[in-house]
């Protein structure tokens, strides 16, 4: 079975801002820990 990876990557504006990654560094440890897992999973299926 070949893997594919896939790369997520964070949607960023024109002037750089970068609105999800700073929604999610805004969250406690424990769930930005469990959407890293999440991100992790989609990335390396």
């Amino acid at each position: 079975m070949v893997s594919m990876r896939l790369y997520a990557r964070f949607y960023r504006s024109g002037s750089g801002a970068e609105p999800v990654r700073d929604w999610i560094k805004s969250m406690s440890k424990e769930d930005r820990l469990s959407i890293g897992e999440d991100i992790k999973k989609v990335e390396f299926g």
